[in-house]
């Protein structure tokens, strides 16, 4: 987790959470739950509580959640402890749509499925939303997180102060040394199981992030605490380079407290009064896709570690 005092190479800390658990989360056998929209359970609420109790010190600028109650509820446990911080939905966060088979115990679907003879991912595709199409989304989501929080906040205007002079671009120094650096951002993302699994193996397997925990990854638990920060490094000739570590993965220690913690005042977790938050959609139109080339070919390798 973050501390008081930074590294000074440090530019993004996104802390990630799957939501507390709901009803159908403790059933046995297993339900799938997919995008059907349910509450925490009893249980639930008192993980949240434990959640928002260990993540109370640290300083989060900016809250995302799935628009689904679980997630809205577990992140609104955590906002009540950070009443600065802006808060917004938005529904990419959302669990892979698993059509019909929502809401099916997992017995049941597998009969179903060994029935028409049709794999897991061979009838979602049909009926709900397809594995590529569920990774384009967890990655577009990622994409306009860095885009917001590390293209625009650093990088575009360390070109800039190269541009705005010929002496400063003369000056053999790093752009990042040329302007005072901004703190880094603290981005909480509250989503699904599904979803951090998704997005941890992209991190890892496809970017090839560093892997700084010995936690093994496994699937997602409720209320578990994943976290990946984004760092400036020089390379050997001498340039500004980013690059991502992953530092929790499935980390559920607060858990063991559980009773132990003072609860927070409310089991209901009403929405804070915060502004809105949204994070700009994935960019469609003819002159978006011109203007976010232009910016791929101003900032080159310099962020292409981060999948951007």
């Amino acid at each position: 987790m973050p501390t008081a005092t930074l590294p000074s190479d440090l530019r993004l800390v996104v802390t990630v959470v799957r939501h507390a658990e709901t009803e159908q989360n403790a059933h046995v056998p297993r339900i799938l739950q997919g995008q059907t929209d349910h509450p925490i359970s009893h249980a639930g609420i008192k993980e949240a509580e434990n959640l928002a109790w260990r993540l109370k010190k640290q300083k989060i600028d900016r809250i995302y959640t799935s628009d689904l109650q679980r997630a809205k509820q577990t992140a609104y446990a955590i906002a009540a402890h950070h009443p600065s911080a802006k808060i917004g939905k938005d529904p990419r966060l959302r669990e892979q749509d698993l059509g019909d088979l929502s809401g099916m115990t997992w017995p049941t679907a597998k009969d179903m499925l060994k029935e028409r003879e049709m794999s897991f991912d061979e009838y979602v595709a049909l009926k709900g939303e397809s594995a590529p199409a569920f990774k384009k989304r967890v990655t577009d989501l990622y994409t306009d997180l860095i885009e917001e929080c590390v293209v625009e906040r650093y990088i575009i205007p360390d070109e800039q102060a190269v541009s705005d002079g010929s002496k400063a671009a003369s000056e053999k120094t790093t752009p990042s040394k040329r302007r005072k650096v901004p703190p880094p951002l603290h981005v909480l993302v509250v989503t699904h199981g599904g979803f951090v699994q998704g997005l941890f193996h992209y991190l890892s397997q496809d970017l090839g992030f560093a892997i700084k925990c010995d936690i093994p990854m496994g699937f997602p638990k409720p209320t578990s605490l994943w976290q990946f920060s984004i760092h400036c490094m020089q390379d050997t000739d001498g340039e500004d380079t980013y690059v991502g570590r992953i530092t929790h993965m499935n980390d559920v220690s607060h858990m063991a407290g559980l009773t132990k913690r003072p609860g927070i005042k409310t089991s209901t977790f009403a929405s804070p009064k915060a502004s809105p938050l949204m994070l700009r959609r994935t960019r469609s139109t003819t002159a978006d896709k011109k203007k976010k080339g232009l910016l791929q070919q101003i900032v080159g390798a310099r962020v292409k570690t981060l999948g951007w």
